[in-house]
């Protein structure tokens, strides 16, 4: 049993735009972005990279090694990292895994930092990334005894022309084949395990999405100071709804021209066969998930709608007991100006002459004490203590505004 190499690998949407970006770092720790140069100059020398070279094609390429590993960086997205294997195959996963996990996953990162919007909850990849091995003419014995030393189990082995590709869940073992079909092999899997990786994690926020609308909408009242909260809960969802919908138009795109290139290259029935010519499959999966998310959209919408009527009657309610505030702070003044004095009071007797003078004033102190101070108080108290509490303890019926006892949409079983 000879085993040629091991290989891992990941795939997230790129241009050739990207792929300069990529290349101009491992050049020199370069960058035209405004990143910190101590940060890409600290990754640059933990990833140490050795000669990189840009490659034209179909899909362009950046290749370069890295400790006697080698990187191809697509165009597309499409990375695929390999090294030679040594006696010891396990040793050399850990090696992929430590190198793709604490090197060149953070330079990456580092990257492509700038402007990328970020769905809630971001997307994180559950257990870990296949490994891909590579073996020269392995009977069905030898590939599972090297699934087995790896903790593996195979569920599924694809034949074709001298070819077997086995697959576990972790690991892919692939046994005999060319270069050129070894090399597709191993792009277009890693594409298919991240793609559909990505459907998954886009079904799972639908999910959780569309439960925590529900919810909302099963309440049988609200409290207005909810209102706000609630209302930006609903425009975070509605940005993560405009970023996934153009994410999964943007990867649907990246299918077609992969297919295109093994058609192109005559490679159409050993890939079928191998069970790595899943495109169809996907571009179905995608209509589905794109499906879904069409109908959350219609279920976001209406109640972003009636939330927003609900938080404009609210502020309406505020705005008159603002007035009413306004009118006892006036009332409170009204009495507070009639200490002052107003006119002249003179008293004359019957032969026309002075008696007396003084003044006319409206109130007494002691009434500007009990009238006013009252008028007072009862502002301040409204201003700190009843009017929190009415705005937090009125509720509104929100059955019928919300539709809790309608049923959701039901074309699709988003339970599913």
């Amino acid at each position: 049993m000879e085993v040629i190499s091991v290989a891992t690998g990941s795939w997230f949407p790129r241009t050739k735009l990207h792929l300069k970006e990529y290349f101009a770092f491992l050049k020199g720790a370069g960058s035209h972005l405004p990143l910190d140069p101590a940060a890409l100059k600290a990754t640059y020398d933990k990833l140490r990279p050795e000669a990189p070279v840009y490659v034209g094609g179909r899909f362009d390429l950046v290749t370069a090694r890295f400790d006697g590993l080698t990187a191809d960086y697509h165009e597309d997205g499409v990375l695929v990292v390999t090294k030679p294997a040594s006696a010891d195959v396990a040793a050399d996963v850990a090696a992929l895994r430590e190198f793709y996990d604490s090197r060149i996953s953070p330079a990456l990162a580092l990257i492509y930092s700038l402007g990328t919007p970020v769905l809630m909850p971001a997307v994180k990849h559950e257990g870990r990334r296949p490994v891909f091995i590579t073996m020269k003419n392995a009977t069905d014995g030898e590939a599972a005894a090297l699934l087995e030393r790896l903790g593996e189990t195979a569920y599924h082995v694809a034949r074709q022309d001298g070819v077997s590709v086995h697959y576990a869940e972790n690991v892919i073992v692939i046994s005999g084949g060319d270069e050129a079909l070894v090399r597709m092999l191993l792009v277009d899997l890693i594409l298919f395990r991240e793609y559909e990786h990505k459907l998954r994690h886009f079904l799972d926020i639908h999910r959780s999405t569309w439960d925590s609308i529900e919810r909302l909408r099963s309440k049988q009242t609200l409290s207005l100071k909810e209102l706000p909260a609630i209302r930006d809960q609903l425009l975070d969802h509605q940005r993560d709804f405009a970023v996934l919908r153009a994410r999964l138009s943007q990867m649907d795109s990246y299918l077609d021209e992969r297919r295109a290139e093994i058609d192109d290259l005559g490679l159409t029935r050993a890939m079928r066969g191998l069970e790595a010519y899943r495109f169809a499959k996907l571009r179905s999966a995608t209509g589905y998930i794109d499906r879904l998310w069409t109908m959350f959209q219609d279920y976001l919408s209406s109640t972003l709608e009636i939330t927003g009527l609900m938080y404009q009657e609210n502020l309406q309610k505020e705005i008159k007991i603002e007035q009413f505030i306004f009118l006892l702070g006036a009332v409170a003044a009204i009495i507070g100006l009639g200490i002052l004095p107003t006119s002249d009071l003179r008293l004359f007797g019957t032969g026309g002459q002075l008696i007396s003078t003084g003044q006319i004033v409206t109130f007494s102190v002691y009434d500007l004490v009990v009238m006013g101070g009252t008028a007072v108080l009862a502002t301040f108290l409204i201003l700190s203590v009843v009017r929190p509490l009415v705005s937090s303890f009125r509720r509104i019926r929100a059955t019928s505004l919300l539709g809790a006892n309608s049923p959701a949409p039901a074309a699709i079983d988003h339970k599913k």
